[in-house]
């Protein structure tokens, strides 16, 4: 493989845990609303919220925040970040055609929230080490793509530090729409790839790889047209629900395929492959199920209220600890080495053959003799 995309990927890794670092510090500092929303459309309130008693209801729609009107989410972040803790600053919010200003106060970010974006930040940071350790153990095509895999989870998963900059706005919004449109694909082409062994061309699985990354293409040029449209006429500009329900279907779809290709690979693999993959298993259905289930609510029942549903994507933490354990401690994934090992077995034993014929002592093989004369 390109030793420049080796490179990058290392690269892309450990500058992904850079950013979470000062992003993770902002979290007690930065004032906390309690306000959940979906791209500035509210969801629900938080019950320690400080905002508890606001007249405020699921689908309202954040215009501005004092007065200031928010570009995209990374922009509304910083409005947010850049008030103080116990301050009461002026929303506005549409609800159907009237608009109105509501005071949302400020409050310090409670223990458990801290508790829970420490957690995902941990979790970022072991997924970047894994990813690491990992490829480094196994730097072919297999390896980069598990360090990317864990690279972006690790994107998604962590914080970034709010900026005033405009064009980091933009290019903040667009990096991590592309982490969450391009993870299904690269986490299908790691299992079609996986455990290592070349892809014929031809095959199924060719066909595969050389398409799997088409859909996620043409979302993410819509999407990048849509961001910039959005960022110039302001974050309620365009209708954008088509591109954000593709997305969403597309990873269960893909999730449910890379089960389907892991599970094929598991069954045509040598019996004692097969037992070293278990863990691997185990930990596959794990972390994809719950995600699945609260990907398909989203979409499909979005009435429904979910205020912890983003901590399904913990889970996605035991397919990638089962499978670098999988690598680190039992080396599953080294196909070659273990065809190489079985080779080295069948010519070391047609050597013995041929050196030894049948009737002949071989080393390390006891035969019987007959006593000598003066043994006897």
């Amino acid at each position: 493989m390109n030793g420049l995309l080796r490179a990058g990927a290392v690269a892309g890794a450990l500058f992904i845990a850079l950013l979470a670092v000062p992003g993770a510090r902002e979290i007690p500092r930065a004032p906390y609303t309690g306000i959940y929303h979906r791209n500035l459309i509210i969801q629900e309130i938080a019950p320690d919220s400080p905002n508890a008693g606001l007249d405020l209801q699921r689908g309202d729609r954040i215009l501005a925040v004092g007065g200031v009107v928010p570009r995209n989410l990374n922009h509304f972040r910083r409005l947010e970040s850049t008030g103080r803790i116990g301050e009461t600053r002026t929303w506005t919010i549409a609800r159907g055609d009237s608009i109105f200003d509501a005071p949302v106060a400020g409050a310090a970010a409670g223990p458990d929230r801290i508790a829970r974006k420490t957690a995902f930040f941990i979790l970022g940071m072991i997924f970047v080490v894994a990813g690491i350790i990992v490829f480094l153990r196994r730097p072919d095509v297999l390896g980069v793509l598990f360090l990317v895999n864990c690279s972006l989870f690790a994107f998604i998963m962590t914080e970034r530090p709010s900026t005033g900059v405009p064009f980091l706005h933009i290019a903040g919004e667009l990096i991590y729409d592309f982490s969450i449109i391009f993870l299904p694909a690269t986490f299908l082409h790691f299992f079609l790839r996986f455990p290592g062994t070349e892809i014929r061309r031809g095959t199924r699985r060719s066909i595969a790889v050389r398409v799997l990354y088409l859909p996620p293409a043409v979302l993410f040029v819509s999407t990048f047209v849509m961001a910039l449209y959005r960022y110039t006429f302001g974050m309620h500009a365009g209708n954008d629900t088509v591109l954000i329900a593709a997305t969403a279907l597309s990873w269960p779809v893909y999730i449910l395929w890379s089960m389907a290709a892991f599970t094929r690979t598991w069954r045509a693999s040598p019996a004692g492959q097969r037992l070293k993959f278990r863990i691997a298993f185990a930990g596959l259905l794990l972390g994809i199920v719950p995600f699945i289930v609260v990907m398909l609510l989203r979409q499909f029942a979005p009435g429904i209220a979910m205020s912890h549903a983003h901590l399904s994507v913990l889970f996605f933490s035991f397919v990638i600890v089962s499978f670098a354990y999988a690598i680190l401690k039992h080396d599953a994934f080294n196909m070659t080495s273990f065809f190489r090992r079985s080779l080295s077995g069948l010519i070391l034993a047609g050597d013995l053959h041929e050196q030894y014929p049948a009737g002949h002592e071989q080393p390390g093989e006891y035969q019987p003799r007959e006593a000598s004369p003066e043994e006897a």
